[in-house]
């Protein structure tokens, strides 16, 4: 493969000058008028050096941004693929995801919490004041929540909690501190005012347990909560 010369150009201009030079056919008007055209030449291949640093500065400036792009991008997709759109907690599958991992490494309390007669408010409003009302619901668990727990829409209006380095006792303090909280609170849904209540239902998930029967546990506790009444919270204390 034949070498490529940037400069060959000039490198011509002075073969022709050191020829004329060792042949002593050199005049000054020659020597003049090559070295001015090997002044040209360089003036032009610096010219032509700097539009291509130039070229390459903005392309990389290009690149750089492309990359910071599709690095926000992935972010935003992976955001997006486990979090909830509505309220922006967890989605089904990765609050059950985070379910499943903290069997694999300790005891914690786990709570499903639905809203009560949540249909008469979709009915009465109409949906985009239901979605209100999970938004703010959303809200006033995530702002009551600690630092180690895990907060998930479980589906509809049912919402997921995982509650570590808690005792049954306390998590059943912390679900009835809550409970209160949202009967108390009013809802400002786009002007609208609505109130409404919760049902929780609340156990201890054992380490290694399966998802399902710590899963199947936990449902019944907040079917029971509805049946006696809604507005309550069920909880197992003897497992």
């Amino acid at each position: 493969m034949p070498k490529f010369d940037l400069f060959s150009a000039e490198t011509a201009i002075v073969q022709d000058i050191s020829s004329a030079l060792q042949s002593d056919d050199l005049n000054m008007e020659n020597a003049r008028a090559l070295l001015t055209t090997l002044l040209a030449q360089y003036e032009k291949l610096l010219r032509e050096t700097q539009q291509l640093i130039k070229l390459s500065d903005r392309k990389a400036r290009e690149l750089h941004l492309l990359n910071q792009k599709l690095k926000q991008l992935s972010k935003d997709f992976e955001y997006q693929s486990q979090h909830d759109a509505l309220t922006g907690l967890y989605n089904k599958g990765e609050i059950s995801k985070i379910i499943q991992e903290q069997l694999s490494l300790n005891d914690f309390i786990l709570i499903l919490l639905d809203i009560d007669y949540f249909k008469k408010v979709n009915d009465n409003y109409g949906h985009i004041i239901g979605d209100n009302v999970l938004k703010l619901v959303a809200n006033l668990i995530e702002q009551n929540a600690k630092h180690k727990d895990y907060i998930g829409r479980f589906g509809g209006e049912e919402f997921a909690l995982i509650l570590n380095d808690t005792s049954l006792e306390q998590g059943i303090e912390a679900a009835e501190k809550l409970r209160r909280l949202i009967e108390n609170s009013v809802l400002d849904a786009s002007g609208i005012q609505i109130s409404v209540t919760v049902s929780m239902g609340i156990t201890v998930c054992k380490q290694h347990e399966s998802f399902e029967h710590a899963y199947v546990r936990v449902d019944q506790l907040l079917y029971a909560a509805k049946r006696n009444g809604r507005n309550r919270v069920e909880a197992i204390i003897n497992l």
